[in-house]
């Protein structure tokens, strides 16, 4: 019988992202492996989308790389970001590399392009201009409540599916940013849209944004309150062993 594994899905507020001035030795997600004494698989990206652990996750199930003694946590992530296939082949890099937005994508085991991660401001990161444009003209194809009703798709979907495996022990986290916090540390989405449906399980995060608790930047920049300090990350998986519990 192998070992139990904990697999964490997100976007870099779940990475091991980090700044000029602090590093990060383990993101909570790995934290959590190791109280639970769980292989860690880490599938948390920058720029990540919700849209990328719906395509990766039922996969590593289907082909036993997860099963249903295992641990899953699931970063919700701001509802706008997806992903989209690109013919270009960007090179293959290490996951923790900071510029690091893509992944390869294979069709019969042979590389056939790239799955680009789309977000606000990704043209800044594209290489080639047919896909900077792209970038740009999709920013005017969003509508919040239209996301929403997709998030709600999917989401249900795959919770029917890992119910269908007998997946017990799947948490979803928020990481919310709260009203209470000044405009100029919030992240995009602060509270759930109130036509959002809730998975089972599911984890709020709150009280993460603070100097002590988000990553540094060089003397005399503000810190970056989208992204966890090492201190952060710490808090994070406390808050989550104190919500699971023994399991």
């Amino acid at each position: 019988m192998r070992r139990r594994r904990l697999a964490q899905f997100g976007c870099s507020w779940s990475d091991y992202t980090e700044s000029d001035v602090e590093s990060i030795h383990a993101t909570y997600g790995e934290l959590l492996a190791k109280n639970y004494d769980a292989e860690y698989i880490h599938e948390a990206r920058g720029c990540g989308s919700n849209a990328r652990y719906f395509r990766i996750l039922p996969r590593m199930i289907h082909d036993g790389i997860l099963s249903k003694e295992d641990l899953i946590i699931i970063q919700i992530i701001a509802w706008e970001r997806t992903e989209v296939w690109s013919g270009r082949e960007y090179p293959i890099i290490n996951f923790r590399s900071e510029y690091n937005m893509t992944d390869p994508w294979f069709t019969n085991n042979k590389r056939n392009g790239t799955i680009l991660r789309m977000k606000s401001q990704a043209w800044e990161w594209l290489t080639y201009p047919e896909e900077k444009e792209y970038a740009k003209q999709w920013l005017l194809f969003q509508d919040p409540s239209f996301e929403v009703a997709v998030w709600n798709s999917h989401m249900l979907s795959l919770q029917g599916f890992l119910d269908s495996k007998g997946f017990k022990n799947v948490f979803w986290v928020y990481p919310f940013s709260g009203p209470s916090v000044p405009e100029h540390k919030r992240k995009k989405v602060t509270e759930c849209p109130r036509d959002m449906i809730m998975p089972r399980k599911f984890i709020p995060v709150r009280g993460w944004v603070t100097d002590e608790l988000t990553l540094k930047r060089p003397e005399g920049e503000p810190h970056d309150y989208c992204h966890l300090s090492q201190t952060g990350h710490d808090y994070v998986a406390q808050k989550i062993i104190d919500e699971i519990g023994s399991i």
